[in-house]
């Protein structure tokens, strides 16, 4: 990191704060993340399905809502169970943690993505360079 990006790696004081550490982390990892841009379209992928399980997540947040407010309606002025109300919610209520779980993993997965490809890029720019025409031996000729 020092090499690469010509910045000074502190070990952590107790001078520093939480959001401070955070920061600063957020600062090493997104310079991390350009110095990998275009070589691998895997962080991309991680991202998009991430963003797709976002959107899954709001999507049965704002369902069961919706679901919770009409089965809430239904017996604050009929004293009735809406059944389908009810199995709204329950399928949204499961659908939101099965994509709250899928959102967590996928941002693990691209920050995962990214380390790695970042440690083998490194380990690629530290490797020698080698010679693409070697010696033949004479009695191999």
């Amino acid at each position: 990191m020092q090499k690469r990006f010509r910045i000074k790696l502190e070990q952590g004081s107790e001078h520093t704060t939480r959001s401070e550490v955070m920061k600063r982390n957020q600062e090493i990892f997104y310079r991390c993340y350009r110095s990998l841009e275009g070589t691998s379209t895997l962080p991309e992928t991680f991202n998009a399905q991430y963003g797709l399980f976002r959107i899954l997540l709001t999507t049965f947040i704002l369902l069961g809502v919706a679901a919770l407010i009409r089965l809430t309606e239904a017996f604050a002025s009929a004293r009735r169970f809406d059944l389908t109300a009810a199995s709204l919610f329950a399928f949204s209520f499961v659908a939101g943690l099965i994509s709250y779980w899928r959102v967590t993993k996928r941002a693990e997965d691209f920050a995962r993505s990214v380390y790695d490809l970042f440690l083998a890029q490194s380990a690629k720019d530290a490797a020698p360079v080698q010679s693409s025409l070697r010696s033949v031996p004479k009695d191999k000729v």
